[in-house]
Protein backbone atom coordinates (compact mmCIF):
# COMPACT_ATOMS: atom_id res chain seq x y z
CA UNK A 1 0.00 0.00 0.00
CA UNK A 2 1.32 3.15 -1.12
CA UNK A 3 0.91 6.46 1.79
CA UNK A 4 1.79 9.80 0.85
CA UNK A 5 0.92 12.69 3.14
CA UNK A 6 -1.57 10.45 4.68
CA UNK A 7 -3.67 9.77 1.44
CA UNK A 8 -3.71 5.82 0.28
CA UNK A 9 -3.25 5.36 -3.48
CA UNK A 10 -6.39 3.44 -5.14
CA UNK A 11 -5.10 0.12 -5.48
CA UNK A 12 -6.26 0.25 -9.11
CA UNK A 13 -5.46 2.92 -11.72
CA UNK A 14 -5.79 2.48 -14.65
CA UNK A 15 -1.80 2.78 -16.16
CA UNK A 16 -2.89 4.89 -19.36
CA UNK A 17 -3.91 7.71 -16.77
CA UNK A 18 -0.18 7.41 -15.39
CA UNK A 19 0.90 7.82 -18.44
CA UNK A 20 -0.53 10.68 -19.60
CA UNK A 21 0.37 12.30 -16.09
CA UNK A 22 4.02 11.72 -16.86
CA UNK A 23 4.10 13.41 -19.45
CA UNK A 24 2.05 16.52 -18.70
CA UNK A 25 4.47 16.49 -15.50
CA UNK A 26 7.50 16.23 -17.84
CA UNK A 27 6.44 18.89 -20.27
CA UNK A 28 4.32 21.45 -17.90
CA UNK A 29 1.68 21.84 -20.52
CA UNK A 30 -1.49 20.06 -21.19
CA UNK A 31 -1.44 21.04 -24.75
CA UNK A 32 1.85 20.05 -25.24
CA UNK A 33 1.12 16.73 -23.61
CA UNK A 34 -1.68 16.26 -26.07
CA UNK A 35 0.84 16.80 -29.03
CA UNK A 36 3.18 14.66 -27.89
CA UNK A 37 0.40 11.76 -27.17
CA UNK A 38 -1.48 12.55 -30.29
CA UNK A 39 -4.44 13.09 -28.47
CA UNK A 40 -7.16 15.48 -28.39
CA UNK A 41 -6.39 18.63 -25.70
CA UNK A 42 -9.89 18.06 -24.21
CA UNK A 43 -8.85 14.17 -24.31
CA UNK A 44 -5.99 14.89 -21.84
CA UNK A 45 -7.80 17.16 -19.97
CA UNK A 46 -10.21 15.01 -18.89
CA UNK A 47 -7.86 12.22 -18.35
CA UNK A 48 -6.21 14.44 -15.71
CA UNK A 49 -9.35 15.38 -14.07
CA UNK A 50 -10.14 11.53 -13.77
CA UNK A 51 -6.97 11.45 -11.70
CA UNK A 52 -6.98 14.13 -9.72
CA UNK A 53 -10.52 13.07 -8.35
CA UNK A 54 -8.95 9.43 -7.47
CA UNK A 55 -5.69 11.39 -6.25
CA UNK A 56 -7.61 14.25 -3.88
CA UNK A 57 -5.08 16.46 -5.17
CA UNK A 58 -5.40 19.15 -8.01
CA UNK A 59 -1.82 17.72 -9.39
CA UNK A 60 -0.80 20.73 -11.48
CA UNK A 61 -1.78 24.49 -10.43
CA UNK A 62 -1.71 27.85 -13.07
CA UNK A 63 1.71 29.49 -12.92
CA UNK A 64 1.88 32.05 -15.16
CA UNK A 65 0.85 31.07 -18.49
CA UNK A 66 1.87 27.42 -17.63
CA UNK A 67 1.49 25.52 -15.21
CA UNK A 68 3.42 23.57 -12.28
CA UNK A 69 3.12 20.62 -10.27
CA UNK A 70 1.82 20.15 -6.55
CA UNK A 71 3.59 19.17 -3.96
CA UNK A 72 1.46 15.81 -4.11
CA UNK A 73 2.15 15.36 -7.23
CA UNK A 74 6.15 15.25 -7.06
CA UNK A 75 6.08 12.39 -4.51
CA UNK A 76 3.84 10.31 -6.94
CA UNK A 77 6.44 10.74 -10.00
CA UNK A 78 8.32 8.31 -8.61
CA UNK A 79 5.45 5.29 -7.86
CA UNK A 80 4.02 6.26 -11.16
CA UNK A 81 6.50 5.58 -13.14
CA UNK A 82 7.42 2.68 -10.89
CA UNK A 83 3.78 1.09 -12.16
CA UNK A 84 4.29 1.53 -15.11
CA UNK A 85 7.91 -0.15 -15.05
CA UNK A 86 6.41 -3.10 -13.46
CA UNK A 87 3.56 -3.23 -16.35
CA UNK A 88 5.76 -2.96 -19.08
CA UNK A 89 8.51 -5.96 -17.67
CA UNK A 90 5.04 -7.96 -16.93
CA UNK A 91 4.08 -7.69 -21.34
CA UNK A 92 7.56 -8.21 -21.93
CA UNK A 93 7.33 -11.48 -19.60
CA UNK A 94 4.55 -12.44 -21.43
CA UNK A 95 5.19 -12.16 -24.56
CA UNK A 96 8.59 -13.60 -24.09
CA UNK A 97 6.73 -16.87 -22.36
CA UNK A 98 5.25 -17.77 -25.88
CA UNK A 99 7.02 -18.98 -28.34
CA UNK A 100 4.82 -19.91 -31.44
CA UNK A 101 7.83 -21.78 -33.04
CA UNK A 102 7.33 -24.57 -30.16
CA UNK A 103 3.38 -24.28 -30.75
CA UNK A 104 2.30 -28.18 -31.14
CA UNK A 105 -1.37 -27.32 -30.29
CA UNK A 106 -4.61 -26.71 -32.04
CA UNK A 107 -6.18 -23.13 -33.31
CA UNK A 108 -9.97 -22.95 -33.87
CA UNK A 109 -11.45 -20.31 -35.78
CA UNK A 110 -15.25 -20.31 -36.84
CA UNK A 111 -15.44 -18.05 -39.31
CA UNK A 112 -17.34 -17.77 -43.02
CA UNK A 113 -15.95 -18.42 -47.07
CA UNK A 114 -15.83 -13.82 -46.96
CA UNK A 115 -13.39 -13.61 -44.12
CA UNK A 116 -11.23 -16.55 -45.26
CA UNK A 117 -11.24 -15.34 -49.13
CA UNK A 118 -9.90 -12.45 -47.70
CA UNK A 119 -7.56 -13.36 -44.62
CA UNK A 120 -6.73 -17.29 -45.19
CA UNK A 121 -3.67 -17.48 -47.78
CA UNK A 122 -1.65 -14.82 -45.45
CA UNK A 123 -3.08 -16.18 -42.20
CA UNK A 124 -1.39 -20.02 -43.58
CA UNK A 125 1.88 -18.29 -44.92
CA UNK A 126 2.50 -17.27 -41.52
CA UNK A 127 1.65 -20.18 -39.69
CA UNK A 128 3.37 -22.44 -41.55
CA UNK A 129 6.64 -19.93 -41.42
CA UNK A 130 6.29 -18.86 -37.05
CA UNK A 131 4.22 -21.83 -35.81
CA UNK A 132 5.21 -24.23 -38.40
CA UNK A 133 4.03 -27.64 -35.64
CA UNK A 134 0.63 -26.06 -35.05
CA UNK A 135 -2.74 -27.00 -36.28
CA UNK A 136 -5.59 -24.70 -37.47
CA UNK A 137 -8.90 -25.93 -37.78
CA UNK A 138 -11.83 -23.88 -39.91
CA UNK A 139 -15.22 -24.43 -38.90
CA UNK A 140 -18.35 -23.06 -40.38
CA UNK A 141 -19.44 -19.71 -38.27
CA UNK A 142 -22.75 -21.18 -36.51
CA UNK A 143 -25.92 -19.40 -34.87
CA UNK A 144 -25.57 -16.49 -32.57
CA UNK A 145 -26.25 -18.62 -29.65
CA UNK A 146 -23.88 -21.78 -30.84
CA UNK A 147 -20.95 -19.34 -31.34
CA UNK A 148 -21.04 -17.76 -27.82
CA UNK A 149 -21.26 -21.39 -26.45
CA UNK A 150 -18.48 -22.41 -28.29
CA UNK A 151 -16.37 -19.60 -27.30
CA UNK A 152 -17.25 -20.41 -23.54
CA UNK A 153 -16.76 -24.13 -23.50
CA UNK A 154 -13.42 -23.68 -25.54
CA UNK A 155 -14.48 -24.96 -28.77
CA UNK A 156 -13.04 -22.60 -30.53
CA UNK A 157 -10.49 -19.44 -30.36
CA UNK A 158 -11.75 -16.84 -32.25
CA UNK A 159 -14.91 -16.38 -34.35
CA UNK A 160 -14.54 -14.13 -37.01
CA UNK A 161 -17.91 -12.68 -37.73
CA UNK A 162 -19.75 -9.30 -37.01
CA UNK A 163 -20.75 -8.20 -33.59
CA UNK A 164 -22.59 -10.40 -32.08
CA UNK A 165 -26.44 -8.06 -31.91
CA UNK A 166 -26.04 -8.91 -27.78
CA UNK A 167 -23.67 -7.20 -26.02
CA UNK A 168 -21.73 -9.37 -23.22
CA UNK A 169 -19.25 -8.67 -21.04
CA UNK A 170 -17.93 -11.99 -20.94
CA UNK A 171 -16.51 -11.51 -24.98
CA UNK A 172 -13.98 -9.17 -26.26
CA UNK A 173 -13.98 -7.80 -29.86
CA UNK A 174 -11.48 -6.41 -32.53
CA UNK A 175 -12.74 -4.47 -35.74
CA UNK A 176 -10.55 -6.61 -38.61
CA UNK A 177 -12.39 -5.58 -41.51
CA UNK A 178 -14.06 -2.06 -42.09
CA UNK A 179 -16.35 -3.20 -45.62
CA UNK A 180 -19.60 -1.65 -47.34
CA UNK A 181 -22.31 -3.50 -49.00
CA UNK A 182 -22.27 -3.72 -52.78
CA UNK A 183 -24.79 -5.00 -55.91
CA UNK A 184 -23.31 -7.46 -57.93
CA UNK A 185 -24.90 -8.22 -61.34
CA UNK A 186 -23.31 -9.74 -64.53
CA UNK A 187 -23.10 -6.98 -67.01
CA UNK A 188 -24.12 -8.98 -70.12
CA UNK A 189 -27.31 -9.75 -69.08
CA UNK A 190 -29.03 -7.40 -66.40
CA UNK A 191 -28.93 -3.41 -66.04
CA UNK A 192 -26.88 -1.75 -63.41
CA UNK A 193 -29.55 -2.36 -60.35
CA UNK A 194 -29.39 1.02 -59.01
CA UNK A 195 -32.40 3.08 -58.07
CA UNK A 196 -35.70 1.79 -58.81
CA UNK A 197 -33.97 -0.85 -60.75
CA UNK A 198 -32.42 -2.79 -57.75
CA UNK A 199 -35.88 -3.27 -56.18
CA UNK A 200 -37.85 -4.30 -59.82
CA UNK A 201 -34.49 -6.76 -59.86
CA UNK A 202 -34.10 -10.38 -59.35
CA UNK A 203 -32.24 -11.31 -56.37
CA UNK A 204 -30.28 -13.74 -54.99
CA UNK A 205 -29.41 -14.21 -51.13
CA UNK A 206 -27.31 -15.65 -48.65
CA UNK A 207 -28.33 -17.39 -45.61
CA UNK A 208 -25.93 -18.21 -42.83
CA UNK A 209 -27.79 -19.49 -39.97
CA UNK A 210 -31.44 -19.91 -39.20
CA UNK A 211 -31.07 -17.28 -36.46
CA UNK A 212 -30.02 -14.42 -38.88
CA UNK A 213 -31.66 -11.44 -39.10
CA UNK A 214 -30.99 -9.91 -42.35
CA UNK A 215 -29.79 -6.12 -42.37
CA UNK A 216 -31.53 -5.88 -45.90
CA UNK A 217 -34.93 -7.54 -44.86
CA UNK A 218 -35.02 -4.76 -41.78
CA UNK A 219 -34.32 -1.86 -44.88
CA UNK A 220 -36.60 -3.36 -47.12
CA UNK A 221 -39.21 -2.94 -44.67
CA UNK A 222 -38.29 0.64 -43.13
CA UNK A 223 -38.41 2.20 -47.06
CA UNK A 224 -42.02 -0.39 -47.64
CA UNK A 225 -39.58 -2.15 -50.68
CA UNK A 226 -39.70 -5.84 -50.91
CA UNK A 227 -36.19 -7.56 -52.85
CA UNK A 228 -38.26 -10.09 -55.17
CA UNK A 229 -35.47 -13.05 -54.23
CA UNK A 230 -35.30 -16.35 -56.29
CA UNK A 231 -32.00 -17.54 -54.99
CA UNK A 232 -31.11 -18.64 -51.37
CA UNK A 233 -27.85 -20.38 -50.43
CA UNK A 234 -25.99 -21.15 -47.31
CA UNK A 235 -22.36 -19.04 -48.60
CA UNK A 236 -20.84 -16.47 -50.70
CA UNK A 237 -18.93 -19.41 -52.77
CA UNK A 238 -22.27 -21.03 -53.78
CA UNK A 239 -23.11 -17.51 -55.51
CA UNK A 240 -19.91 -17.45 -57.79
CA UNK A 241 -20.93 -19.35 -60.66
CA UNK A 242 -24.58 -19.19 -59.94
CA UNK A 243 -24.51 -15.72 -60.95
CA UNK A 244 -22.96 -15.28 -64.01
CA UNK A 245 -24.96 -15.32 -66.90
CA UNK A 246 -28.19 -14.84 -65.18
CA UNK A 247 -30.14 -11.66 -64.40
CA UNK A 248 -29.78 -12.06 -60.97
CA UNK A 249 -28.45 -9.77 -58.08
CA UNK A 250 -26.82 -10.14 -55.12
CA UNK A 251 -25.99 -7.79 -52.16
CA UNK A 252 -22.88 -8.48 -50.48
CA UNK A 253 -19.50 -7.01 -48.83
CA UNK A 254 -18.21 -5.27 -51.36
CA UNK A 255 -14.28 -6.73 -51.33
CA UNK A 256 -15.39 -9.95 -52.81
CA UNK A 257 -15.03 -8.50 -55.74
CA UNK A 258 -11.30 -9.31 -54.99
CA UNK A 259 -12.45 -12.94 -54.55
CA UNK A 260 -15.68 -14.78 -55.76
CA UNK A 261 -17.43 -12.19 -57.50
CA UNK A 262 -14.20 -10.76 -59.55
CA UNK A 263 -15.63 -11.27 -62.72
CA UNK A 264 -19.10 -9.45 -61.91
CA UNK A 265 -19.67 -6.21 -62.21
CA UNK A 266 -20.89 -3.82 -59.39
CA UNK A 267 -22.64 -0.50 -58.33
CA UNK A 268 -23.88 1.14 -54.77
CA UNK A 269 -27.13 -0.34 -54.07
CA UNK A 270 -30.18 2.44 -52.70
CA UNK A 271 -28.72 2.51 -49.37
CA UNK A 272 -25.60 2.33 -47.15
CA UNK A 273 -24.87 -0.48 -44.95
CA UNK A 274 -21.07 -1.26 -43.23
CA UNK A 275 -20.28 -4.18 -42.98
CA UNK A 276 -17.21 -4.61 -39.76
CA UNK A 277 -16.32 -7.98 -39.51
CA UNK A 278 -14.64 -8.70 -35.99
CA UNK A 279 -12.67 -10.92 -33.87
CA UNK A 280 -14.35 -12.11 -31.19
CA UNK A 281 -12.78 -14.23 -27.97
CA UNK A 282 -14.11 -14.99 -24.66
CA UNK A 283 -12.83 -13.34 -21.00
CA UNK A 284 -11.21 -16.69 -19.67
CA UNK A 285 -8.70 -16.68 -22.80
CA UNK A 286 -8.24 -12.44 -22.90
CA UNK A 287 -4.94 -12.59 -21.60
CA UNK A 288 -3.12 -15.83 -22.78
CA UNK A 289 -0.25 -15.21 -24.48
CA UNK A 290 -0.84 -17.64 -27.84
CA UNK A 291 -4.81 -16.52 -28.28
CA UNK A 292 -3.02 -12.67 -27.98
CA UNK A 293 -0.10 -13.67 -30.47
CA UNK A 294 -2.96 -15.59 -33.06
CA UNK A 295 -4.98 -12.15 -32.98
CA UNK A 296 -2.33 -10.24 -33.55
CA UNK A 297 -1.52 -12.29 -36.61
CA UNK A 298 -5.54 -11.60 -37.77
CA UNK A 299 -5.07 -8.03 -37.17
CA UNK A 300 -1.84 -8.10 -39.72
CA UNK A 301 -3.84 -10.23 -42.07
CA UNK A 302 -6.45 -7.75 -42.25
CA UNK A 303 -3.91 -5.07 -42.36
CA UNK A 304 -2.18 -6.54 -45.70
CA UNK A 305 -5.60 -7.41 -46.94
CA UNK A 306 -7.25 -3.77 -47.14
CA UNK A 307 -3.66 -2.26 -48.14
CA UNK A 308 -3.20 -5.05 -50.95
CA UNK A 309 -6.93 -4.39 -52.04
CA UNK A 310 -6.90 -0.50 -51.45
Amino acid sequence: MNIINNKVLPKTIDPRLLQVFLVIYELQSVSGAALQLQLDQSTVSNTLDRLRKLLGDRLFVRAGRGITPTAHADKIVPIARDILEQNARLVAAANRSYDPSQEHGRFTISTLDYEWSLLGQRLMQILRTQAPHCELKIITLGTEAETLASLRSGEIDFAMRPSLSEDSTELHAKCLIGDHLAAFYDAAHTHPPQGKHYWQASHARVVFSQDERSTLIQRSKQTGQERAVRLIVPNFSFLANAIEGTNLVVTAPSLLRYGHFRNLSHCKPPFEVPVNIHAIWHQAVHQNPRHRWLLQQLQACASNAVETKA
